[in-house]
């Protein structure tokens, strides 16, 4: 009896090990948490508990971009929500809505703050996870006209509008254009947004581009559905925007992110001073965002894999330089 059940036992431990190596182990958990009632649980569990903490960065205004008005709304223990203000139309929209207590409350703030009336009109899910989309189905009920725009590679909670990438909408005078950002979810969506006068009257305003979970200050997002191939291509797209973008990402990463990368890139600069500036900031419980798209440019090692090209030897039958060499770039400086 003792034999056959060590036997079950090292039978069990040996299949948990190959299951582990083969990734089928962080497969299915990913899944679980993803795309059940039991991840569903376990979230809201923890979002409960951090109503209860203090927000994790003091956000004493909001940033005038032209005509819109942007205010960052902490959640969690790191995530960014993000309230977009037009008072010319009383519009406001919601980016990656994870706590509805916590977005209606901002919502709230920035009226006071901004002395207008607005109507939440929409929420943009950049993609599906709960600590981006949680809330869009409470918030829908509460609001049975709003819009939730999201992927439609990545089923995201209560949408109305399932994007591709490449569609323009206008939601009040807010104009979006969807970015297809793949890599970190297979339907992952990027937003870049602009007051819709401010394009029309050629107004020198930067856009603002929202990232979720593709690029934060300083890096980027675990490669859950995506190759670096996959990635490296998203990560082009956005470093392709006007240098003076306002980035806005989904979580308050940066210090990590860019002491990594000054362990990788130790001689540049423009990071080194950067990495500075974010840890007096956060000493201060002050937020890093937003960065700019030329400051990534600079200073996010994740965007820099032709500057490290030399640093990785092409694979068999690769060009230096070509798509498939970047990648493997990318994969050594995640890696390191």
């Amino acid at each position: 009896m003792l034999v056959n059940l060590l036997s079950l036992v090292l039978l069990g431990t040996l299949l948990l090990i190959a299951l582990a190596k083969s990734g089928l182990l962080f497969r299915f958990g990913y899944w679980a948490f993803t795309s059940t009632r039991l991840g569903q649980s376990l979230f809201f569990r923890s979002l409960v508990s951090s109503r209860a903490r203090p927000a994790h960065s003091v956000i004493s205004a909001s940033t005038k971009v032209g005509r819109l008005e942007v205010m960052p709304v902490p959640v969690l223990s790191d995530n960014y929500m993000y309230i977009v203000a037009d008072c010319g139309t009383g519009t406001a929209l919601l980016v990656d809505a994870a706590d509805d207590l916590a977005g209606l409350a901002a919502l709230r703030k920035a009226e006071e703050r901004l002395q207008c009336s607005l109507q939440l009109r929409a929420v943009c899910s950049t993609h599906r996870h709960h600590d981006h989309s949680f809330a869009n189905p409470a918030l829908k009920e509460r609001f049975p006209d709003l819009e939730v725009y999201g992927g439609r590679l990545d089923g995201v909670q209560a949408a109305t509008r399932h994007l591709d990438g490449g569609e323009v909408l206008e939601v009040g005078g807010i104009r979006i254009t969807a970015l297809h950002t793949p890599g970190h979810t297979v339907g992952h969506i990027s937003y870049l947004m602009r007051h819709a006068r401010d394009e029309d009257d050629k107004v020198e305003v930067p856009w603002s581009v929202f990232t979720g979970d593709s690029v934060f200050v300083g890096g980027c997002g675990a490669f859950f559905e995506g190759d670096a191939i996959t990635n490296l291509r998203s990560f082009d797209l956005l470093a392709s925007l006007p240098p003076q973008t306002l980035l806005w990402p989904g979580h308050e990463y940066t210090v990590g992110n860019l002491s990594f990368a000054a362990g990788f890139d130790p001689t540049n600069r423009a990071l080194l001073e950067k990495l500075r500036w974010a840890r007096s900031r956060r000493q201060l419980k002050f937020p890093t965002v937003p960065s700019t798209v030329g400051e990534e440019r600079e200073t996010n090692v994740f965007w820099r894999s032709r500057a490290y090209s030399d640093q990785v030897a092409p694979g068999p039958g690769e060009q230096a330089g070509s798509l498939e060499h970047l990648a493997r770039v990318l994969q050594h400086i995640r890696s390191s």
